[in-house]
Formats: C-alpha cells, structure tokens, sequence
C-alpha cells in the first residue's frame, strides 16, 4: 500500500511540485519521513523564494540576505548609470523586506477578487 503525506499547512503545493516528490506516493510511513526530512532541509536551505527577495530562509533567519541583497543591487544601479537609456524606470528593488508573512491577511477586497478568479 503506498501512502501520501497529511499535511496541516495550506503548502502542499510546495510539496507536489517538488520534482521529487514521488506522484505514485511513497512505499511507507519511513519513506515518507525521510522525504519529508530532506525536503525540509532543502526547502529552508537552498531553495530561494520570491517572497524575500530570492535568498533563503536560512539566509533570511540568520541575517546573511542583507550583504547578499547589497550585492545584488549594486551591479544592477551601476548597469542603469553606464546606460540609462536601456532603463524605463527603476531597477529592480533589492531591499530587504521588513516583515515577512506566511500567509499574510487581506484585506475583504483582496478576498472577494481572488474568490471571483477561482470561482
């Protein structure tokens, strides 16, 4: 009997479209842990999320997104200095984000619009 993972976070999407995430479920509860424990592990440490500006969690927890953040903007307003002519407007924001959500709260708009879409 192969088995798939319960989850109580609204994520496993993150889990799905992992590519190696077994779609045929795994061969046990073992398997599945394991799994588990290294899509964790890879997850928090190498895998970068749009939310926080492309650096990991771990970069973000630990404090090592700020000199990276730094030194990806700098390359990028040097570029629009040599030639602003190739820029329509700014570039593209790296600073840090202050407050970081899971799941942030919206506003009844915000919910009412993406009600709307997916319905």
């Amino acid at each position: 009997m192969k088995l798939f993972p319960a989850t109580l976070d609204n994520n496993v999407a993150n889990y799905r479209y992992c590519p190696s995430y077994p779609t045929e479920g795994f061969e046990s509860l073992q398997a599945a842990r394991e799994w588990m424990t290294r899509f964790v592990y890879w997850y928090n440490t190498k895998h970068r999320h749009s939310g926080i500006k492309h650096v990991t969690p771990e970069e973000r927890h630990t404090g090592a997104d700020i000199a990276i953040l730094e030194k990806r903007k700098a390359p990028c307003e040097a570029a629009k200095t040599r030639n602003p002519s190739r820029w329509s407007g700014n570039t593209r924001n790296w600073d840090r984000i202050n407050k970081v959500w899971l799941n942030p709260e919206r506003s009844s708009n915000e919910s009412t619009q993406t009600t709307r879409k997916t319905a």
